[in-house]
């Protein structure tokens, strides 16, 4: 059974989920946070956590253009 991690009723995903969905490496996401280019993830007892539905609206997004 997956457990899923929700804040405030959207589920949240973490850095490693990020990145298979994205395809992109750690270094990749950060560099893109640097440029404003990403979704802002939602920090919680250091550690990052992205909303799903934000990256697959990121993704559909980037596909586009």
């Amino acid at each position: 059974m997956e457990i899923k991690t929700t804040i405030d009723g959207a589920e949240v995903i973490d850095i490693t989920e990020v990145s298979q969905i994205t395809g992109y490496n750690l270094n990749k996401v950060y560099e893109l946070l640097r440029y404003n280019l990403f979704p802002e993830p939602i920090r919680l007892k250091n550690k990052n956590f992205w909303k799903r539905s934000e990256i697959e609206e990121y993704i559909e997004r980037t596909k586009k253009g």
